[in-house]
Formats: structure tokens, C-alpha cells, sequence
């Protein structure tokens, strides 16, 4: 296997991209654009004695292993136990009414209602559950905050009229009041049970109430056209056909890497296919093609996964994101600017410019963007004629502080221990 030397690469430090055609999207539609999927998705009955319950089954996915356990999981989620005569139940009869909506021709959301009656029970009671799956893994998509921003801008849609109540039950006067309160503070648990689903042309959420004279839960909606600055990138994509798409980047990286390793690496001109591709001077050691990829994972909480090339050892030198339709590169790493990813998603970079000229930042992703926000700063200045260095730290509005060697070196000393193998990355290798 050729190995790679990168030397002659390290004095460059920029990757320039041909950006994919960017679609700009004014709002939402009055609803989700139609889908065109490449699956059949239909709605099967299970039966038991004159109980009935209506569950989704998939057919036409590409990888027949992700259909078939998607389909037992389909089963499963809305029949479950219902249905199991040995299972002791306080109902004698239970039907069940499922519906479903598809979104980009990738997440499946399904919602089954249920009606149980009997002799047992003093009164028929009803019930709700709701997930979204995703039909490229058949993993279930369960985070309303991938869809929707969470707090109070979510707590204002729903005491402002954003959304309206669709059960057929009488409310309380603080219905909306209870509903945002323990939607978003979900302050009781063993009460409350809360959930979410989307429809053709919005977004439900859904509270089981412990009250059962006033219903057994409530369930509200609203259209997608009234989410403008409520829906996050993610259901903004999804509703403007515009999926994040790496494909290219990833294709043209892997062709520069061909060419590359076909080459003399002293004369390699460094493009291939349109794309100027420079590894950071840290990488400037001897690399096989094997220990070269990248993971994907969503830093900000937007619901689009960034696209982050790395090393098999997770050193990590280029993030990119999705933004208006368009791969867009977030920054690049050398052995002089590294990144160390946490479980949060936060950006902890290390910067030095010269001996005594060091800088140590904290950021985030800002959702949506391809820029960074700082949260702190500590670093070290070089002073004409001064003995040493001085020491300082930078808070989130950018006021900058002088502070002691002391807790300059305690400040540097904490950060020894973050690395990059507790950032919960997974490393997709590029060959």
C-alpha cells in the first residue's frame, strides 16, 4: 500500500469548493411540497377477536434488511401488547386508527389513535403515540427539537393561537396555559406524557392529561405556514426539498486522494475535478488511504448534520455545513489550530501564532449558519520589551480582561484533558 507524504501540501490551508446551486426559499408553502418516494406505504389491520388496530407497512426500500426491521418495528410500535390475550388489561375491546405522513421521501411520521371499551372499565378512554422514523436507516427520528425550536418561542406559538386543538373534547379555560407548561417543562412525568407528529401540512403535539374528565390527552396543531421562525433548518429543508447533499464534496475528495496517491506527491498539483483540496501541515506524517474519512453528525441542534473530515484517530482538520442549499465550509485545522469536538457539539479550538501568542476559544455553531459563536476566550499577547507575555480572557461580548499567569496556565492546564475520542464521532472511512 503506497503511503502518502503530504510536505509538499502543508503551505496551503484553504479548501475551495464549487458550491452546488443554491435555492433560496422566501417561507413556507402553504403546505409540504408533494413526494415522489421510491416506497409503497400502505396501512395493514391487526385483528384480535373485535379488537383492531391499524399499523404502516413499508415496501420499496432500497436495503431489504432496513425494510424488514422497520416493518417488525411498525408493527410493534402500534399494536404492541394490545392485542396479546395473555396480557392482563382492564379494557375488553381496543381499535386503533394510524395515519401517516412522509416528508422529503425520508421520515415517516406515524401517529396511532386508540379507543378502549368495556364491560371492566367505568368509562371508554382514548389514547395517543406518535413517532417519526427514518426510512434510510429505519431508526426512529424522536427529537421535536430536530423540527422545531424549543422554550419560549415554542411556549408563545402555543399561547398566541399558532396552534389550534383538534381533539374532539371540551377544554378548560387554561388549557393552553397547562398545555405550554408542561409540554415544555414536562414538570410532573408521572402524570404527563408528551409527543409529537407531523401531518401533510404541519406539525401536532400531543399531552396525556391525568384528568379524565376533561379528556384523556389533548392534541394541537399548526399549519406549516405559520412555523416562520419556529421551524428549525432541518424542517425548513425538508419542506423546501432541499436535503443536506454531501455527495459531491465527499466524491471529490476521494477522487483528489486517487489522484494523489498515483502521483509524485513533490509534484502534485493539487486539483482534481474542480476541487483545490489542501491538508493541514498536522497531517504532513505518513497517512494511508484507510486512516482518511469523515463522520456526520449534527453539532447545533438544528437537525442537519455537519459534514467533518478527519483522521481514523478522530484529529479533525475541516467542518462543513448545509446553508441555503449549499455545502459550506465552517473552518480548517492545522498542528497551529486545532479542534476538539465535545458530546455537546462545542467547538474548543486551540490557536498560536508564535511562541508566545496562544489563544484558546469556546464556541458554538450558531443554528442555521456556518458561523461561530464564541462563548470565551483565553489567550497569551507577546508585549514589545516585556519580559513576558500578557495573559487574558475574552467573554461572549467580546470584552476582553487581563488575567494573572496563574489563571492563564490553570485555564490552559484544564484543557490537556479534552480530546476528540469523547466527542461521540464515528469515523465513515473514505475508501
Amino acid at each position: 500500500m503506497m503511503r502518502m507524504t503530504w510536505t509538499k501540501l502543508a503551505a496551503i490551508l484553504i479548501i475551495l469548493i464549487l458550491a452546488l446551486p443554491a435555492r433560496l426559499t422566501g417561507g413556507f408553502a402553504e403546505a409540504a411540497p408533494e413526494v415522489r418516494p421510491p416506497v409503497t406505504i400502505a396501512i395493514e389491520t391487526a385483528e384480535s377477536g373485535e379488537s383492531r388496530i391499524e399499523y404502516v407497512y413499508v415496501e420499496g426500500l432500497d436495503d431489504a434488511d432496513v425494510q424488514e426491521l422497520l416493518n417488525a418495528y411498525l408493527r410493534w410500535f402500534s399494536t404492541d401488547t394490545f392485542l396479546d390475550e395473555d396480557v392482563d388489561r382492564a379494557w375488553d375491546t381496543v381499535e386503533g386508527k394510524t395515519a401517516y405522513a412522509l416528508l422529503g421521501g425520508r421520515y415517516l411520521s406515524v401517529r396511532t389513535e386508540y379507543f378502549f371499551s368495556g364491560a371492566s372499565i367505568a368509562h371508554p378512554w382514548a389514547d395517543i403515540q406518535a413517532l417519526v422514523f427514518d426510512l434510510t436507516t429505519g431508526e426512529p427520528d424522536t427529537q421535536l427539537s430536530d423540527y422545531l425550536t424549543m422554550g419560549e418561542a415554542l411556549r408563545s406559538a402555543i399561547l398566541n393561537g399558532t396552534f389550534t386543538m383538534i381533539n374532539p373534547v371540551e377544554a378548560s379555560e387554561d388549557f393552553l396555559e397547562r398545555f405550554a407548561e408542561d409540554y415544555l417543562d414536562n414538570a410532573d412525568p408521572e402524570y404527563y406524557n408528551i409527543d409529537f407528529y407531523l401531518t401533510d401540512d404541519g406539525v401536532g403535539l400531543f399531552l396525556r392529561d391525568r384528568i379524565h374528565a376533561e379528556g384523556d390527552y389533548w392534541a394541537i396543531e399548526a399549519p406549516f405556514n405559520k412555523l416562520d421562525g419556529l421551524a428549525t433548518t432541518k424542517l425548513t429543508n425538508l419542506l423546501a426539498g432541499e436535503e443536506p447533499d454531501y455527495a459531491d464534496l465527499i466524491e471529490a475528495v476521494r477522487s483528489y486522494m486517487e489522484a494523489f496517491m498515483a502521483s509524485d506527491p513533490d509534484n502534485f498539483t493539487g486539483e482534481a475535478d474542480g476541487v483545490v483540496v489542501s491538508w493541514p501541515s498536522q497531517f504532513s506524517m505518513a497517512v494511508t488511504e484507510q486512516e482518511i474519512g469523515y463522520a456526520l453528525r449534527d453539532l447545533n441542534g438544528d437537525g442537519v448534520e455537519e459534514l467533518i473530515w478527519l483522521t481514523k484517530d478522530l484529529s479533525i482538520w475541516a467542518v462543513f455545513t448545509w446553508v441555503d442549499n449549499a455545502v459550506t465550509n465552517v473552518d480548517e485545522y492545522w498542528e497551529r489550530h486545532s479542534l476538539v469536538l465535545d458530546q455537546e457539539g462545542t467547538f474548543n479550538i486551540d490557536s498560536s501564532s508564535g511562541a508566545a501568542d496562544n489563544i484558546y476559544e469556546v464556541s458554538i455553531l450558531i443554528p442555521g449558519s456556518a458561523e461561530l459563536q464564541l462563548i470565551e476566550a483565553v489567550g497569551s499577547e507577546s508585549v514589545p520589551s516585556a519580559t513576558e507575555p500578557e495573559y487574558f480572557r475574552i467573554d461572549g461580548d467580546g470584552v476582553r480582561t487581563t488575567i494573572t499567569r496563574e489563571e492563564y496556565s490553570a485555564y490552559v492546564e484544564s484543557r490537556y484533558s479534552l480530546t476528540n475520542e469523547n466527542s461521540g464521532l464515528e469515523f465513515i472511512p473514505l475508501f
